[in-house]
């Protein structure tokens, strides 16, 4: 059928031949591996021979450009190694573990056993649909989809495939989930039952601050000054392979310092001499990490089961479910209600930029706008000392003129 050479190795096309299950088929003998010493082969298959032809000269002008994959790796194959080469070295152990959570239907599951070459957009597009109809939630399939993109585009990276099959694929935009504020009566109603509650003061030090689960977890006395009243967000608690690990925060404007309101200086300091009282009752036993919010033996907390408590607390104040990370939310909306700046506010949460605080709390805007609006007609419609003058000196010059 055809014959010459591919990157300097021998190759050779056998002639057509059908399969078993009525496809034309074409093999590519791609000599032998230098390593292993094992023949390489590369098999084209269609309904037609028209399309098997095809996807040979699709093949060889992808390899005249530089792009070839002649050790037949596939998908699942490529995903191990992005992981283990790649990724491992990256992204957080968290972030990498979330990774093999998401690929492992891929890599365990048919679409993992087509070869890396031989990827389709409508293969992926089928997978997507599928876990959909398994009864996945669109923000899952959409993480899923993100991950394989970023993995894939490596491929792309390393000659190993022209193009990145994802770009031709619609991954489900997930509903944006609604926020929810606690009013002010339910915080009043919350507090009231966090007094004497172990995980209590972690609590309402979020809605003080606003940070996150895992900085709160991770907050050492080392970082807390109540003389200035401020603390420093150096780390977070992230777990792994059910342990909780320490890492760097989540970016870097999420290392800041925060002010602290006298109300938590004060409820730090009521936290801080019960903790050292539990500590010298437990003797040898307290496992001092010098953490802020730790169990009765100094141990960490699980970053899930200050989740989980986080719904009995709720159900004790006769509060409806709202997330923990709500209580963030509900610190940034009474910030920006109260009127304090949206850069100040970006700078507590540990945004990224003040755009996003202004995006997430957009509901908070029109309240805002018309408080601008009535300051600029209050401003507007009272004239300022300079107009006063400059009117007072017209009539006195009209009043002389006159008189003249």
């Amino acid at each position: 059928m055809a014959s010459g050479k591919i990157t300097g190795v021998p190759v050779d096309a056998r002639p057509y031949r059908r399969s078993s299950d009525g496809l034309w088929v074409i093999t590519l003998e791609l000599g032998r591996d230098p390593v292993t010493g094992r023949r390489r082969r590369k098999t084209f298959a269609a309904k037609t021979r028209a399309g098997a032809k095809k996807k040979l000269a699709d093949y060889l002008e992808a390899t005249r450009q530089g792009y070839t994959n002649p050790t037949n790796e596939t998908l699942a194959e490529f995903l191990e190694r992005w992981l283990r080469d790649v990724a491992a070295h990256a992204v957080r152990p968290v972030t990498l573990q979330s990774y093999r959570w998401q690929l492992a239907p891929i890599m365990n599951g048919w679409l993992g056993k087509i070869r890396l070459t031989d990827l389709q957009p409508a293969a992926i597009q089928q997978f997507y649909s599928a876990r959909l109809e398994e009864g996945r939630s669109r923000r899952t399939v959409q993480y899923t989809h993100a991950v394989l993109r970023k993995a894939l585009g490596q491929a792309v990276r390393w000659g190993i495939i022209p193009r990145n099959p994802t770009d031709a694929v619609d991954a489900p935009k997930p509903a944006r989930k609604d926020m929810r504020v606690l009013a002010r009566e339910q915080i009043q109603a919350l507090m009231g039952v966090l007094e004497g509650d172990a995980l209590g003061p972690l609590y309402l030090l979020a809605l003080y601050t606003g940070c996150r689960r895992g900085e709160l977890v991770a907050l050492r006395w080392q970082d807390v000054d109540l003389d200035n009243a401020l603390i420093r967000i150096t780390r977070t608690a992230q777990l792994v392979d059910y342990e909780v690990r320490w890492s760097e925060p989540k970016t870097a404007r999420s290392r800041r310092v925060i002010a602290l309101p006298d109300a938590a200086v004060e409820m730090l300091r009521r936290h801080r001499k019960r903790q050292l009282e539990e500590r010298i009752a437990k003797g040898g036993d307290y496992e001092d990490q010098g953490l802020v919010f730790a169990q009765s033996d100094g141990r960490p907390w699980n970053p899930s089961h200050v989740t989980q408590h986080w719904a009995v607390v709720l159900e004790r104040a006769g509060l409806p479910h709202v997330r923990l990370h709500d209580l963030r939310h509900t610190h940034a909306t009474l910030l920006l209600e109260a009127g304090v700046h949206p850069k100040v506010v970006s700078e507590r949460l540990g945004h990224s930029t003040t755009t996003l605080t202004l995006d997430v709390y957009s509901h908070v805007m029109p309240s805002m706008q018309r408080e601008a609006a009535a300051a600029i007609d209050d401003a507007l419609s009272r004239p300022n000392c300079s107009q006063t003058v400059a009117r007072d000196q017209g009539r006195r010059k009209q009043m002389k003129s006159d008189s003249g």
